[in-house]
């Protein structure tokens, strides 16, 4: 599972509940904790940080850059918002970079 796919599922509101279906539901079929406690793990590796922190590209970038608003926004930002998750974007200026090798390619 990617990072960003991990953490946007570990920042969802009813994580907590579903951690917890989770655990008894294997507790009472198999036995095996090893996804929740994995879970347990990488919830406790990420506490350190916001899951899902404040986006490093938004819609007003795209614009400035020249870009129309349409569909492939959407694309964009879902895409910058998973390489900064995944901490290959850290900074604005990494993630305008980014996008400017986007609109050239």
């Amino acid at each position: 599972m990617r990072v960003a796919t991990l953490k946007r599922f570990l920042a969802r509101p009813t994580i907590d509940d579903e951690l917890e279906l989770h655990r008894v539901d294997c507790q009472g079929s198999h036995g095996l904790l090893d996804n929740y406690d994995f879970l347990l793990r990488k919830r406790e590796e990420f506490s350190n940080e916001p899951l899902i922190p404040p986006p490093l590209l938004t819609g007003r970038d795209l614009i400035a850059a020249g870009l129309k608003p349409g569909p492939p926004f959407k694309k964009l930002l879902d895409t910058a918002q998973a390489l900064q998750l995944e901490g290959v974007l850290k900074t604005t200026d990494d993630a305008l970079a980014w996008l400017k090798q986007q609109s050239e390619g």
